[in-house]
């Protein structure tokens, strides 16, 4: 009965963790700048942001709820739209997935 009991916590957390995974996989990667591809946001896991502009690179965070994402660089926070392999930022600039 204890092994039973072991063997089903095992399984519900492994559920739980694939679950969880899944839901931010579809977010993560790189999306270019349609004017320049050298620059590009990369999205990570466990919510880390990297901003890559040639020979400047900074980190920070990001949050996805829906459609909406929050970008957090150097103590300013700006928002955003992200559809599938696009992110749309308030100046309209659109960011592509590759």
């Amino acid at each position: 009965m204890r092994l039973r009991a072991t063997v089903l916590t095992v399984m519900v957390c492994l559920l739980v963790m694939v679950l969880a995974g899944c839901g931010k996989a579809e977010y993560l990667g790189k999306y270019y700048n349609e004017y320049d591809e050298s620059i590009y946001i990369e999205l990570k896991a466990d919510n880390v942001l990297v901003v890559n502009m040639g020979s400047t690179v900074m980190e920070g965070t990001y949050e996805v709820n829906g459609e909406d994402i929050t970008l957090s660089l150097v103590g300013m926070k700006t928002w955003g739209k992200i559809f599938g392999k696009m992110i749309l930022d308030p100046d309209g600039t659109a960011w592509y997935k590759k």
